[in-house]
């Protein structure tokens, strides 16, 4: 995340790219916090947890199908999602590079 794009060139010419990548990734460890939230008593349901989780759970709400009996899953399949999400668009700043 230290990378910063030198008038537009850092990222191949696309700061669009660099700035997607960041936001991915902050999202990205966003639910993960979120996530530790829920299994912490005192901050489980709380306006800390409320607030983290203003952006995330509608995409949880979108994953609903994935449980196991009491275990939701859709955290993990988010987490999943997004790790290959940045993959690729790490590959595709690769590619641009050069």
């Amino acid at each position: 995340m230290s990378e910063k794009p030198e008038n537009g060139s850092g990222l191949g010419g696309n700061p669009v790219l660099f700035y997607l990548i960041w936001v991915v990734r902050a999202y990205y460890y966003l639910v993960i916090a979120w996530a530790i939230m829920t299994w912490i008593p005192g901050l489980a349901g709380s306006l800390l947890h409320d607030v983290v989780g203003w952006p995330i759970v509608p995409l949880l709400n979108l994953l609903s199908f994935a449980r196991i009996g009491f275990v939701g899953l859709q955290a993990v399949i988010l987490l999943v999602l997004l790790w290959m999400l940045l993959i690729y668009l790490e590959r595709m700043r690769k590619g641009r590079q050069g």
